[in-house]
């Protein structure tokens, strides 16, 4: 039954948004400790988890828009919401669940997504200002010519 191959399939990508919730927590952790070896790991976990995540959401579209032809609806059209609206229970109870559960995981994921951005951000801003100021310092060095004449000092 197509619903029931639906629910599996929001059932895994719950799965695997939790475990990118999970990995951006993490990314987090190791941002504050610029720990760049974790953050290299932390790079490819996330690649694998979100290449994953497209392919059951290709899944779960592909599922709704036979579900919705099922139905009568538009396939083209169909949204997790039509279908909830066209299904019985308790099918439609537990599809409800799971969007609820997926919409919060979206937006802590996108939360905590903006906050390691914001994060990155200052870091990267942190080291053009300590490349400026050594830029700076190393432009201003001069030392003494044999004339006794001040000369810039080259590095």
């Amino acid at each position: 039954m197509l619903t029931l191959e639906l629910i599996e399939l929001l059932k895994q990508e719950l799965g695997l948004y939790e475990g990118l919730l999970q990995i951006l927590q993490d990314e987090k952790a190791s941002l504050v400790k610029r720990s760049s070896e974790e953050m290299y790991a932390l790079v490819n976990k996330k690649e694998t988890v979100i290449s994953r995540i497209k392919i059951v959401d290709d899944a779960t579209q592909d599922c709704m828009r036979r579900l919705a032809k099922e139905k009568g609806l538009i396939p083209q059209d169909v949204t997790l919401s039509n279908i909830i609206t066209h299904e019985v229970q308790p099918h439609s109870a537990i599809l409800n669940g799971y969007q609820s559960k997926l919409s919060a995981i979206a937006n802590s994921i996108k939360e905590l997504n903006e906050i390691n951005g914001r994060v990155i951000n200052m870091s990267l801003e942190n080291v053009k200002k300590s490349l400026n100021f050594l830029r700076g310092f190393t432009n201003s060095l001069e030392t003494y010519k044999q004339s006794g004449k001040l000369s810039p000092l080259s590095i």
